[in-house]
């Protein structure tokens, strides 16, 4: 009786784990949608919003030097009841204009904006900017602010040395757009480089470049240049021959390539390593030859004294 007692009991068991195990098979997966299909992965992104006003600028970068027109940016903001969005650049000329980018009520809440922005349009033009976003609190009064600064540049230019010949090759970086942008596009540039004195390098000076070209070489070695420091000055015209802009200028300080002179062990003279200069060779000879002469004079003389004593005692 016991046995068959343990006999069910035992059965029991192994269907209480089979029901539990198709049970648990018919679950659905913790990565499975209700819309019965793939897998679904939540991004939170938590923002802590603080009691003072904020204006802050993103996605670009202090003093940077642009070349190309088109500029991206963002602002975020909050605890302030209005926004407003300035640049303001200086031309060649050295004029002053300031554009509203942009203006509106926030009433304290946190937010965020992007912006794009053309400087070739018409309201632009080549310059150093000052981007400013202003937060207004009550009363009109700004209760918080950031500024960038950046300049938009035709043309900008470096160069690097071959360190083999003592020459080297400028690297222009400057915009080529399409036809809509021609009245402020790049349509030639002028290299022309000084020397220390402010004196043109004619024999490399100007230098002509037109688009796409944007390498230009400057045959310091090849011309034999002395060392020194030398301004490299790059002009940038339109389509009409106009000036766009202030001339980038960099500087590069030139060291000649020194020719070595070859030892004095290989030219097989006899005498030429003892440093001793062609004067005091010929010094040095005309004191033996007098030497020399003085003694042979005296020996001719004391022999010519003996013979004639000879030939006297002979007589």
């Amino acid at each position: 009786m016991r046995k068959t007692h343990k006999k069910v009991l035992g059965i029991l068991g192994l269907v209480l784990v089979v029901a539990t195990t198709i049970f648990a098979a018919t679950l659905p997966s913790p990565n499975t949608s209700a819309t019965g299909g793939g897998s679904v992965t939540d991004h939170i992104t938590v923002r802590v919003v603080g009691s003072a006003p904020d204006i802050t600028i993103k996605d670009i970068e202090n003093n940077e030097v642009i070349t190309s027109p088109s500029q991206s940016f963002g602002i975020s903001y909050e605890n302030v009841d209005n926004v407003i969005v300035t640049l303001e650049y200086t031309d060649k000329d050295g004029a002053t204009h300031t554009v509203v980018l942009d203006t509106f009520a926030s009433d304290g809440a946190p937010g965020a904006k992007d912006y794009n922005v053309d400087l070739n349009a018409a309201e632009y033009d080549y310059g150093d900017y000052i981007l400013t976003v202003r937060g207004v609190g009550a009363g009109g009064v700004v209760v918080d602010e950031d500024s960038v600064a950046f300049s938009f540049y035709p043309v900008v230019a470096d160069a690097e040395e071959d360190e083999e010949t003592g020459n080297y090759e400028a690297d222009l970086d400057y915009h080529q757009g399409g036809e809509e942008d021609s009245d402020k596009e790049v349509a030639s540039i002028e290299v022309n480089v000084y020397d220390e004195n402010g004196n043109l390098v004619e024999e490399m000076s100007p230098i002509t470049v037109t688009p796409p070209q944007t390498k230009v070489e400057l045959p310091f070695g090849d011309l034999g240049l002395p060392s020194g420091t030398y301004t490299v000055v790059v002009t940038s015209y339109g389509e009409n021959g106009e000036l766009l802009y202030t001339p980038y200028v960099f500087i590069i300080e030139y060291k000649a390539t020194e020719i070595e002179v070859p030892k004095t062990a290989d030219t097989g003279g006899l005498f030429q390593s003892l440093n001793i200069s062609k004067t005091d060779y010929l010094i040095t000879g005309l004191v033996v030859f007098f030497i020399v002469a003085l003694g042979g004079a005296v020996f001719i003389v004391k022999n010519g004294k003996k013979s004639s004593a000879k030939s006297n005692r002979r007589r």
